[in-house]
């Protein structure tokens, strides 16, 4: 799973972006890619166990099949 926040600066955003099509043509699926709308690079971390939890709630999904 890979997660970009929606006020990143671009010099951040990127490389993440470019790992999903590099995983995507190595695998020929691309993996699960988060957009966190109304977060910078450092929030959405903060956000985990809050109200705003898309983040926790994202990787719990991510994890749980592999319990």
């Amino acid at each position: 799973m890979l997660a970009i926040a929606e006020n990143d600066p671009a010099f951040l955003a990127i490389p993440t972006l470019d790992l999903a099509r590099a995983i995507t043509l190595r695998d020929g699926q691309c993996p699960r890619l988060l957009l966190l709308e109304g977060h910078n690079h450092f929030s959405p971390p903060c956000s985990i166990g809050t109200t705003d939890d898309e983040l926790g709630s994202a990787i719990i999904r991510f994890i749980q099949p592999f319990n």
